[in-house]
Formats: structure tokens, C-alpha cells, sequence
């Protein structure tokens, strides 16, 4: 049975799984950059519903409807904001860059002359 190892590390396939990652990343960095506009853009409006409702706190015109609300606004900020964290994070994820492809191809052409079974062939003179 032949060894698929030396198939699956050939350049070209090689080639096009790194084309497809790319591809792969850029679409999922697309969702990310979309998921952190809209929480970026909630996160004022939050921020401004919780300073109204302190503002009645202090006031002395709270309910307890306020204060859960408060404490609901102040749960949901923080889940949103770790979440944005975690999006910038996932943002900085390495990236391949496109030229890899070619390093890689002449490594792997070198291990492929440098191979004890291509200097065998080399050096046995075939008949």
C-alpha cells in the first residue's frame, strides 16, 4: 500500500488548503467585524438607560422594577463586553501569509532530493 503521506503534503494540495483556510478566515473575520459593530454600537445606548435609571436611583423615584432592570442592564453589559474582548482576540489570530506556499514548496523539494530512498535512486543505476 502506498504511503498517502508524501500526496498530502505536495505543494499543490498544500497550495489549495491554505487558499481555502484563507478564504475560511476572511469569512469568519467578516461575522466577527459585524458581531463587534453591533455590540460597539449597543454598548452606548446601554451605558446611557444605566446612568438614567442611577440618576432616578439617587433621586428617590426608584421601583423595584428599576433596580431589576438596572441589575438586568448591568448582567447583559458585561456578557457583551467579554464578548467583545473574545471577538478582538479571535481577530488577532495568526494568519498565514500567502507566500508561505513558495518556502514551503522548495523545502519540500529539498526533504524530496535530501530523502534516503531519492539518493538510493539516484546512486542505483536502473537497467
Amino acid at each position: 500500500m502506498e504511503d498517502p503521506k508524501p500526496k498530502l503534503l505536495a505543494p499543490e494540495v498544500v497550495r489549495e488548503a491554505l487558499k481555502e483556510y484563507h478564504e475560511e478566515r476572511a469569512r469568519l473575520r467578516k461575522e466577527e467585524q459585524s458581531r463587534e459593530r453591533s455590540i460597539a454600537d449597543k454598548l452606548p445606548a446601554m451605558d446611557r438607560e444605566i446612568e438614567r435609571l442611577v440618576d432616578r436611583i439617587c433621586a428617590g423615584t426608584d421601583t423595584p422594577a428599576t433596580n431589576a432592570r438596572l441589575k438586568t442592564l448591568e448582567v447583559e453589559k458585561s456578557g457583551l463586553e467579554a464578548e467583545l474582548a473574545e471577538l478582538e482576540r479571535a481577530g488577532a489570530s495568526v494568519v498565514l501569509h500567502p507566500g508561505v506556499i513558495e518556502v514551503y514548496r522548495v523545502l519540500w523539494w529539498i526533504s524530496r532530493v535530501r530523502s534516503p530512498a531519492a539518493t538510493h535512486a539516484r546512486a542505483t543505476p536502473h537497467s
